[in-house]
């Protein structure tokens, strides 16, 4: 929260998307409702954060998500989504390499979502399965995904783990 002070008023973010790692001791539903509202304050309040989670998939609370609220279908509050993530096509199921993993989910997410302007979830399935293919080859520009393989990585069975988000 403090860079963005720095920063100044002109924050004009539409997703925050942080990492566990980035967020590991610090990420809770407060901590949304403290982004959310700093880019408020700063003339943004539509803004969404999107929480990237590793090998567990992501979680992405919504412009109007609030901590308050009653829980629906798979435990989750109104505007809050979540993703799991693809088996990975590896001899071992483990990734080759991460680098550049998160930068392709995040980009594919923000081309799904605000260029072809599919659905929240369709986005979120979308963005894993491309960065599901990234970990799967090593170096961060050979690994990104032809929208081809992504379609096919897509189309396979989306998995949860046990709620368990550390990596």
């Amino acid at each position: 929260m403090q860079s963005w002070r720095c920063l100044g008023t002109e924050v004009f973010a539409l997703l925050v998307v942080p990492n566990s790692g980035q967020c590991h001791g610090i990420f809770s539903p407060l901590a949304c409702c403290v982004w959310q509202g700093e880019l408020a304050m700063r003339g943004n309040p539509k803004a969404e954060v999107l929480v990237t989670l590793g090998g567990q998939g992501c979680m992405h609370f919504g412009s109007e998500w609030s901590p308050v609220g009653v829980a629906g279908e798979g435990g989750l509050l109104p505007h809050e989504s979540r993703m799991g993530f693809f088996a990975l096509g590896t001899p071992d199921s483990s990734p080759v390499d991460t680098t550049g993993a998160g930068d392709c989910f995040r980009g594919s997410y923000v081309a799904a979502r605000y260029g072809e302007a599919k659905s929240v979830t369709e986005a979120l399935r979308w963005a894993a399965a491309a960065g599901s293919l990234a970990v799967e080859v090593e170096g961060a520009m050979p690994s990104m995904p032809s929208r081809a393989q992504i379609e096919v990585r897509a189309s396979n069975p989306v998995l949860y783990g046990d709620g368990d988000f550390d990596d």
